[in-house]
Parts: C-alpha cells; structure tokens; sequence
C-alpha cells in the first residue's frame, strides 16, 4: 500500500518508527498511509476522535497520537479509531483497510519480528560498544579520582600529625620556661666568682704594702708604689668585668 505524495497531507513531516517489533513499525507505516491518502494531519486527526473511540472513554492527547503513528504503544483501539477517521461512515472500506492490519496486530502480539536488519543491527552493536567504552573511561576515572583522595586523605593524615607532635612539643617547651622562670637564682658559679673577687680585693686593701726604695719616713708623702683606693676599686670593677 504506497503512500501517496506527502503534499497530500498538511503539517509535519513523520518521525522515526519508533515500535517495538517490525509489526508494530508496519502497522505504524499504514496508518501513515491512511492519514496521507484521506490528506489528514494528527491535529485534524485529533479533533476527528471522541471518547466512543476508546474502551476507557479518554481521547490520548494529540502529542500522544504522534508516539501512536510512530509505532510506539500502539493500541487496537487506536488503529480502528483512525480508520473509522479516514473512511467515516464506509464500514466496507473500513475492513479493507483493517484486515491486512489485524494480522500484523496478531502476530506482534504472539510471534513479533525482531527489529532491524543488518545495518540496523550494526548499529545497534555498535551503540552497545560505546555505551560499554564510556563506562570503562567512567569506571577509570572513578579509580584515579579515588586513588587522588586516597592521597590527599593520608597527606591530611601525616599533616595533622605533624601538627599535634608540634603543638605537644611547644606545649612541653612553654612548661620547661615557665618552671625555670619560677626557680630562677644566681648562677653558683657567678656567685663563687664574685666572692673571689670580694675576697681579692679585701686581701688587697689589708695588706700593708713595702715602702719603696727611697722613700722617705715622717715626709707626710704617700710612698712610690702605693695604690690608691680609686685604683683598687677599678682593678676590682676591672676583673669582674673579663671574669
């Protein structure tokens, strides 16, 4: 049954057969046939429809009928319900048309035809194929974005450990200064050289000092080689400083 040209009928052109066996697509293809020989869109085809159409008295939706004259979900109802559209009125010529239709309709529903051929066969392979390589390229990147956190997390790991060992250290630290703080007191041995150095310049101020040749007794002059107590005071100041 050839369609006649599409110029018969108004509106957009069909899409893709979209059934579910080659039954269903067959079926799909006259009912195209029907609606372009009786030069009727889907839209007109829609207002052509009424509830008596259906067993559960609800018209589809028009977007609906679109997925009917594709092959998809078709129903019986809907194949009678276009034909009666088509030939209003002409129940000879409606069974002409139904026929044919019913025994595709049988047969997809108790013994349907695979889709495609070889080429459409292909290419549904080859769909599978890049369906499982894009999982494969998923899969792996999952693996290196979990190794990638794997990392950072013990990295993390060795950092914060790193970081408690020196808290704990500077914590130690400030307890060790503190207590010295608290104990402080002079240094002994600053302390034993300093009374050395008392002690040397007390010797030094005690010992009576030789009169020096030539100096004369009852003369009121200080003797040659005496020192003077500014002069001791800065030999003393003077070793304290280099000891």
């Amino acid at each position: 049954m050839a369609a006649l040209p599409e110029s018969r009928r108004a509106g957009r052109p069909w899409a893709a057969l979209r059934g579910a066996n080659q039954e269903l697509n067959e079926i799909a293809k006259e009912l195209r046939a029907w609606l372009d020989d009786a030069g009727i869109t889907v839209a007109a085809l829609h207002g052509r429809l009424t509830p008596d159409h259906f067993p559960d008295g609800v018209v589809p939706a028009q977007r609906k009928l679109y997925d009917f004259c594709a092959g998809k979900d078709l129903t019986w109802a809907f194949v009678e319900a276009v034909a009666d559209a088509c030939t209003p009125g002409d129940a000879p010529a409606q069974q002409q048309k139904l026929s044919p239709v019913r025994q595709l309709w049988e047969t997809a529903r108790t013994n349907p035809s695979p889709l495609g051929g070889g080429g459409e066969l292909m290419e549904a392979k080859d769909r599978v194929i890049a369906v499982y390589e894009r999982i494969e390229r998923l899969q792996q990147a999952q693996a290196e974005s979990e190794q990638a956190r794997l990392r950072a997390e013990h990295l993390v790991t060795m950092l914060l450990t790193m970081l408690g060992q020196l808290f704990a250290k500077i914590g130690d630290l400030t307890q060790d200064r503190n207590r010295l703080l608290a104990e402080r007191s002079p240094d002994p041995a600053a302390l034993t050289a300093l009374e050395g150095r008392l002690q040397e310049a007390a010797q030094v101020t005690a010992r009576k000092p030789r009169r020096p040749w030539g100096a004369r007794s009852g003369s009121g002059m200080r003797p040659y080689g005496w020192p003077t107590w500014p002069a001791v005071w800065l030999a003393v100041s003077r070793r304290s400083s280099t000891a």
